[in-house]
């Protein structure tokens, strides 16, 4: 038998927060394992509501839940609704 090392792949995406505050966090994880949640964003006078893959959208393609449907390389924008 011939033994050949795995090669691990390795995935990254990066959340733009949106808020002109906080900074660029990147995650990285390997290929087929779920990524590090980051912690649920938080802005004063604004609701998180999830991320989208274009800046500045107003609809959010994924949540915590499904974060980890993210394409490897990605930049994620962070989705703000204004509370009432």
């Amino acid at each position: 038998a011939k033994w050949e090392k795995n090669e691990i792949v390795k995935c990254q995406i990066t959340i733009d927060y949106n808020d002109g505050v906080t900074p660029k966090k990147i995650i990285q994880g390997e290929a087929g394992i779920r990524f590090m949640k980051p912690t649920t964003p938080t802005r004063d006078g604004y609701e998180f509501v999830g991320w989208t893959t274009v800046k500045g959208g107003k609809t959010a393609e994924y949540t915590m839940g499904t974060l980890d449907d993210a394409e490897n390389g990605v930049t994620l924008y962070t989705v703000w609704a204004p509370i009432a």
